[in-house]
């Protein structure tokens, strides 16, 4: 069964929203350097998907790029060497994400889908999303298992 923990009164700040090299709503381009080659690199289209963007793939976690403008619009992180702004990094109990965050206000609400590609994250027992506002929604969502933090996700709501 998948949860849903929403803590869209949390504030949130510009810089939350950066971890090493990656960053919102930055050029792909300015950031390849720094996260090196791609394992894999996967592009799709607006007639399969709801508009074009590319994948890439690395060994700590995707990366999605606007393919009209190159912006990075989302990514995910699964290995614990990458840690936020506020020192959360994969791995770290539920009471540390709290600590860092805030408290998790519970909403038993059911979903398939947060953000690109996540139906693979279903498994996971719950999802804390925060919520920063600039001139639209950025999001952080926060998956645990187990009372530990195992993926983080990134994005701009920009295709609401």
């Amino acid at each position: 069964m998948f949860w849903l923990s929403s803590a869209y009164s949390q504030v949130l700040r510009r810089e939350d929203f950066r971890i090493g090299a990656l960053d919102l709503n930055v050029s792909f381009d300015s950031v390849a350097s720094a996260l090196g080659v791609p394992d894999s690199i996967k592009t799709f289209d607006e007639e399969h998907d709801f508009h074009d963007y590319t994948a890439y793939y690395y060994k700590t976690g995707v990366v999605w790029s606007d393919n009209h403008d190159g912006k990075i619009w989302a990514f995910d992180v699964y290995d614990s060497s990458q840690v936020t702004h506020r020192g959360l990094r994969i791995g770290d109990s539920v009471s540390t994400l709290e600590r860092l965050y805030g408290k998790r206000g519970w909403v038993e609400e059911k979903f398939s889908r947060v953000g690109p590609y996540d139906y693979s994250f279903r498994d996971y027992t719950e999802a804390t999303i925060f919520e920063y506002y600039e001139t639209t929604s950025w999001y952080l969502i926060v998956f645990t298992k187990d009372q530990k933090v195992v993926k983080l996700l990134f994005y701009i709501g920009v295709y609401e």
